[in-house]
């Protein structure tokens, strides 16, 4: 779950705004109570398995690949959009 806005607990765990609350895979069921009026995502899906980087907007598996990715950008070689 990540917390846009707001502050809720999650199985008596405090999340706040930019906040994320992981969800343990074996468990079935939890405890959402909001302290304030929140706005939230609840996501979903398979487990990477694999490391994760993340730095500003991207998202990797290692480092080196966002030094790689921050540099492709710095050149152009991200495209672009047409107006």
């Amino acid at each position: 779950m990540y917390c846009i806005a707001g502050e809720f607990l999650v199985d008596d765990h405090k999340v706040m705004p930019q906040m994320i609350a992981e969800m343990d895979k074996e468990n079935t069921a939890l405890s959402l109570q909001t302290l304030t009026e929140s706005h939230l995502m609840v996501l979903g899906g398979s487990p990477l398995n694999e490391p994760i980087v993340g730095y500003a907007s991207y998202v990797m598996n290692d480092q080196a690949q966002i030094m790689q990715v921050m540099r492709d950008y710095e050149m152009g070689h991200m495209g672009f959009l047409e107006y």
